[in-house]
């Protein structure tokens, strides 16, 4: 399980900020002025709205049971929106090897060098989890709010971060993690 949790972990930095500020691509105005919209991946394992329409990482960005989606805005202010998938079912992330699966996941939303300036329980659709909170500047100037979840066969990490700190409970934030809706099997 180790092995898979490194490399799955390394993978999973692509949510931190850092790297989120990296793949922004500036938008024109029409997609900057588009309405939310519900998104859902082709294997329907989660919906959540979005300004803009988030975007699976290519494959060779990916590993073997993650999947990473991301919406990046530049204007008026640095927003990103991303959501991680980890295959549950994977054999190194077998619910055998580790009481709680999400334990640690909390540095994926701020950084390894970041400690949450908050930290909550969290409900979405039935699911208990935790929300971490970045309050504080990053080292790239940007702050950061997630949810993790474990359903199951799918473990969510849900992330928001902004090159503002008041912009982390903006109604946007609120609207991006409050449509998020998992597939849940059990």
């Amino acid at each position: 399980m180790k092995t898979f949790v490194v490399s799955a972990l390394t993978l999973l930095l692509l949510v931190t900020p850092y790297n989120f500020a990296q793949t922004s691509r500036p938008l024109s105005n029409q997609s900057r002025n588009q309405r939310w919209q519900i998104y859902s991946p082709p294997d329907n394992s989660f919906s959540v709205e979005s300004p803009v329409p988030l975007q699976i990482e290519s494959e060779g960005e990916r590993q073997e049971g993650i999947s990473f989606y991301v919406a990046c805005l530049s204007s008026p202010i640095a927003r990103n929106f991303g959501i991680v998938v980890i295959d549950g079912n994977h054999a190194e992330w077998s619910p055998e090897t580790s009481e709680n699966r999400t334990d640690g996941l909390w540095f994926l939303i701020g950084g390894d060098n970041a400690e949450p300036t908050r930290e909550t329980v969290v409900r979405a659709n039935g699911l208990t989890g935790k929300e971490y909170v970045y309050s504080r500047e990053s080292r790239n100037g940007f702050f950061a709010r997630g949810q993790i979840f474990d359903a199951g066969e799918r473990v969510y990490v849900i992330v928001f971060s902004s090159s503002a700190a008041e912009d982390l409970t903006s109604s946007d934030a609120e609207r991006f993690f409050a449509s998020f809706r998992p597939r849940v099997r059990r």
